[in-house]
């Protein structure tokens, strides 16, 4: 029994966070076997929730809440770990707040190690959270001081310029979580138990719904050498 991940489940846990890891696990999106590194994840909660055993987690400031990940301190324009060490690397809503992505991108392909997996996540510049006059708001909750979003073009030229192969960028509508974000980000903070089942189930109706703009950009790239 992972008594780690037991653990930092029952610790406060963010919709956004819940929301990107049950999508990724109604797709199978993430290859959760080998070392997975999470950059920018603070506090663990990602890997916990897709029961990844042994993690390591990078972030300027860590917040250690499971023994079962490896705590590391470090910015993610300069990551403290080893050239080709990680079969899987995540870094999820995290480059929107980086001043040097380029730099940032080019750090996380560093990581992988031949035929390991990087997937990326950040809103896309166009994320609509309805109703629309409250997008202004919701930039400043979720931190969106920088950048609200990225182009997926643009997106996939970093990945390019970083040396990554294999690239594919998506626009995920993510509808069911725009639509029903205000209603569901109240009931959260009232009864987490039922928050969290409502995302769970936003998430697996966005995951079978087609690609279309609004929602969040997901990228994937490898290194085959």
């Amino acid at each position: 029994m992972n008594t780690g991940v037991a653990k930092v489940l029952d610790e406060p846990l963010r919709p956004g966070t819940h929301y990107r890891t049950e999508f990724f696990k109604a797709t199978d999106t993430i290859n959760t076997r080998g070392l997975v590194v999470d950059v920018g994840g603070r506090d663990g909660r990602a890997l916990a929730e897709l029961g990844v055993a042994g993690g390591v987690l990078v972030d300027v400031e860590v917040v250690p809440r499971s023994p079962a990940v490896s705590y590391v301190a470090g910015s993610g324009t300069d990551i403290p770990l080893r050239d080709g060490c990680a079969d899987t690397v995540l870094a999820l809503d995290v480059i929107e707040h980086i001043d040097d992505e380029q730099r940032f991108v080019t750090e996380l392909v560093r990581l992988l190690a031949p035929g390991g997996q990087l997937v990326l996540t950040t809103p896309s510049i166009d994320i609509r959270v309805l109703p629309g006059r409250a997008q202004k708001k919701i930039d400043q909750i979720w931190g969106h001081h920088r950048v609200r979003g990225y182009d997926p073009s643009h997106l996939a030229e970093l990945l390019c310029n970083a040396g990554a192969d294999d690239v594919e960028v998506r626009s995920i509508s993510m509808r069911a979580y725009r639509v029903g974000y205000l209603p569901m980000r109240a009931l959260w903070q009232v009864w987490p138990r039922g928050g969290r089942a409502v995302v769970s189930a936003m998430a697996r109706t966005d995951a079978g719904a087609k690609d279309a703009r609004h929602g969040f950009v997901l990228a994937t790239a490898g290194r085959r050498a």
